[in-house]
């Protein structure tokens, strides 16, 4: 039984949520209101200076308060540039990005948009096609500063991983005094080539290694570094965690069998399941999900590229890299 987020839009149909992001916004200066109370009534309509509001034109709703230092890069200028820097990035001229997933606030107040090209020469892997996918993060909220991010998605079933920072390195975003846009940003091309070879040489590595089906829910449990709180002294905090582990548990379950039949019992499908389960969110078996994609993407990419190495160790045993996992 999934639980939908109450306060975060996700979609795999990108499109669904991409154009509401688009939005206009403005920094509004504020005044103090005050007429209703008798002590500071004489401060009624007086400006204040140090701060300034982002409101949605759209429907007029104060998105929250910056001080007057803050720069607001709009979601469309953030967008446009990052399409921009990706085509630059791949060498690939014509503007075939679409977005494919979308994630944001029910607000609007900050979003994370996944854009693929398909018209980028793919990486075959097996039966496998990967796509390199560009992630705009921006927020007017101050919760998630302007970020270009690069990943490879697996086209046939949307399963995506983050596996670079440093492709794209934004050097500067702000307002102009004219009230244009700057966003000023490094493309490193050899990054980028040497993170597909990488990509590349950690998939074959774990295809190579057979991972027992038994051991792949504590390996679930090991790399993502998951705390149910079961053992909560809270008699309801305990009860919906043991709920919800049981539910993380059957859906892992059901994707190491389905993995394992296309892809055989290898290091190669867990890291489908791994993908799979945090790449759509409308499973929802992850505690405390909300914001947490990014770094759970960086605990999967840590354990894709150390994983063929330390399994090809003459003391590698099962129990103990997976030890105190088992006992969960």
């Amino acid at each position: 039984m999934a639980r939908n987020l109450s306060n975060q839009i996700n979609s795999t149909e990108g499109n669904d949520h991409y154009e509401n992001l688009l939005f206009e916004v403005r920094l509004v200066k504020l005044k103090l209101d005050h007429k209703d109370d008798l002590f500071v009534k004489g401060l009624n309509n007086k400006p204040v200076n140090d701060y300034k509001a982002v409101v949605n034109l759209e429907n007029e709703e104060i998105l929250s308060v910056v001080s007057n230092r803050y720069d607001l890069i709009p979601n469309r200028t953030a967008i446009k540039e990052g399409k921009r820097l990706f085509r630059e990035l791949t060498d690939i001229q014509k503007d075939g990005l679409q977005p494919f997933k979308v994630v944001a606030s029910k607000r609007r107040t900050y979003c994370h948009v996944d854009f693929v090209n398909q018209n980028y020469n793919p990486i075959k892997f097996r039966q496998d096609t990967w796509l390199p996918f560009l992630r705009v993060t921006n927020s007017y909220n101050k919760t998630y500063l302007l970020r270009y991010q690069i990943g490879f998605v697996r086209s046939l079933c949307s399963n995506g991983l983050i596996f670079d920072e440093e492709s794209i390195v934004l050097k500067k975003a702000h307002i102009l005094n004219n009230g244009d846009f700057d966003i000023k940003a490094e493309v490193r091309k050899d990054r980028f080539r040497e993170l597909k070879n990488s990509f590349i040489n950690s998939i074959e590595g774990l295809y190579k290694y057979n991972v027992p089906q038994k051991y792949v829910l504590p390996l679930t449990y090991k790399i993502l570094a998951l705390n149910f709180q079961v053992n909560s002294s809270i008699d309801d905090f305990r009860k919906k965690a043991i709920v919800q582990q049981k539910e993380f548990e059957v859906r892992v379950d059901e994707l190491t069998d389905h993995y394992f039949q296309e892809l055989d019992s290898t290091a190669y499908a867990v890291l489908n399941v791994l993908t799979d389960i945090i790449s759509h969110e409308e499973y929802n078996v992850i505690p405390n999900y909300v914001g947490r994609e990014p770094g759970l993407q960086k605990k999967i990419y840590e354990w894709a590229k150390a994983f063929p190495e330390k399994i090809n160790r003459d003391d590698f045993s099962w129990d103990n890299y997976l030890e105190p996992s088992l006992s969960k």
